[in-house]
């Protein structure tokens, strides 16, 4: 929404495609027009799909047959309206539909898990593995090292995209990564954050058969939901007090970790608001606990003293835009790592989903809570991150290639 905005004050054309899903509404919300491409997803697709992300090395994303569908519902729509780029998020079909059509593909939504990062032995994976035997039984730092080695080489959901690529008659999926990482990965971040300077993300190139041998980078910022309106009544009213006040947003996770998570908050003396999505309904909680199925959190973590959240990037540069520190659970390993980076420069606490099983993350959000350290930190972490307009760097990226 906010690059399609971006495009239009540039007064570039632009147009938007879905095949449809959970946030459609969103986008009619938004007054944003769009179109929906064959297959539109179902309610219980979406949810299929949130079950593979939480464990993508057992299930599959896609059939070879739902996979072919998707592309060619997206070949049709480059075709018709004459698409000379295309951006994608989590589309991973986009990757062969934009090949097929001979367009370059710009994705933003690898944030800052990007091959740079590997080649410089920044992965930090350990907290996501202490939860995963047998990784779990080697040094941290070991882990990190094999886990950077296996993400190039990773085959884990490419047999489809391999079969329709050959059915396409177009260039060969390498790897996972290769499906994820388009031909323009813009880097939702900041130099001073991620920790690699400009000159030298801009100058990498592939040195393994792994990538593309056209694969660039570049930075664009911070890139993040403002979103669900303006905050409710009733939260600004549960939010009025001298009580801390903990801001909980773990969408894309498991129902069984949130209800971890709120049953160790019921036992705190805090005020908590719960952005639960699509968990919201039968959740129970005690009566400090508010919980909204979706809720502007751009505009609630200002009010809020602490975040629990499971570190998409997008959930983290929003603590960090509000100021507000935060305790993190990742459920992935790039979670992991957007949470150890504002860790390392002193805004949260990143723990394992095995601290929180055994009920131990409590004295990690006291710390957070009660340590002005972490609120110093995220204030100069947000000062850093306020210098880019992502959106906007993105639209004109999408200018200069579709020009």
């Amino acid at each position: 929404v906010a690059v399609y905005e971006e495009l239009q004050r540039l007064g570039v054309p632009a147009l938007v495609a879905t095949h449809g899903g959970t946030y459609d509404w969103i986008l009619n919300d938004a007054g944003v027009p769009f179109e929906h491409l064959d297959p539109i997803l179902t309610e219980e697709d979406c949810r299929r799909t949130l079950e593979v992300i939480c464990d993508p090395l057992r299930k599959p994303l896609f059939s070879r047959v739902e996979l072919r569908k998707q592309v060619e519902g997206e070949m049709a729509f480059f075709r018709d309206v004459g698409a000379r780029v295309a951006l994608s998020g989590f589309t991973l079909s986009a990757t062969l539909s934009a090949r097929a059509a001979g367009i370059p593909l710009v994705v933003t939504h690898l944030g800052s898990w990007v091959p740079p990062v590997l080649d410089r032995g920044m992965m930090e994976v350990s907290e996501f593995f202490d939860s995963v035997f047998p990784f779990s039984l080697l040094p941290a730092a070991i882990q990190n090292r094999l886990f950077a080695w296996m993400i190039p080489r990773t085959q884990a959901q490419t047999s489809p995209f391999k079969k329709v690529a050959r059915d396409l008659g177009i260039e060969p999926v390498r790897n996972l990564y290769d499906i994820m990482l388009g031909d323009l990965v813009l880097v939702t971040d900041v130099p001073e954050i991620l920790g690699i300077p400009e000159e030298e993300l801009e100058a990498w190139r592939p040195r393994t058969r792994s990538f593309r041998p056209n694969l660039r980078f570049a930075y664009a910022g911070a890139m993040f939901a403002r979103l669900f309106g303006e905050v409710p009544e009733e939260v600004l009213r549960f939010l009025d007090t001298e009580k801390p006040k903990v801001y909980v947003a773990m969408a894309s996770t498991q129902p069984e970790y949130l209800r971890l998570v709120l049953g160790a908050l019921e036992e705190m003396d805090v005020r908590v608001v719960v952005a639960a999505t699509i968990h919201g309904p039968g959740l129970d909680h005690g009566e400090n606990i508010l919980v909204h199925d979706f809720l502007p959190s751009h505009e609630v973590m200002p009010l809020c003293d602490a975040a629990v959240i499971h570190g998409g990037q997008g959930t983290v540069q929003t603590a960090i835009a509000s100021g507000t520190p935060f305790v993190g659970f990742p459920l992935q390993p790039e979670q992991n790592f957007n949470l150890k980076q504002v860790e390392r420069l002193g805004g949260g606490r990143t723990l394992s989903l095995k601290t929180l099983r055994k009920a131990r993350f409590r004295p990690a959000l006291e710390e957070v809570l009660h340590d002005p350290a972490f609120k110093g930190a995220m204030a100069r972490l947000k000062e850093l991150q306020g210098e880019r307009n992502g959106p906007l760097e993105v639209a004109l990226k999408l200018k200069e290639l579709g020009s």
